[in-house]
C-alpha cells in the first residue's frame, strides 16, 4: 500500500513519469531495501526453533 501511494505521489510531482513506472520503481526500491536491512543475530540465552536434545 505504501509503495502505491509513493508511486502516485512521485508521478504527480514528476508529470513526465507514468504512474505505472513510478509504482513499480517504488515497489522495487522497497524490495531492494529489505536486502540491505539486516536483522541482528540472536544473542546468548535466546531460544532456538531447533531442539538441542535436552
Amino acid at each position: 500500500m505504501l509503495e502505491m501511494r509513493a508511486g502516485l505521489f512521485a508521478s504527480y510531482w514528476v508529470p513526465k513519469m507514468p504512474p505505472s513506472f513510478a509504482n513499480m520503481a517504488a515497489a522495487t526500491a522497497v524490495y531492494a531495501a529489505t536486502f540491505l536491512i539486516r536483522r541482528p543475530a540472536p544473542g546468548p540465552g535466546t531460544r532456538t526453533a531447533v531442539p538441542t536434545g535436552t
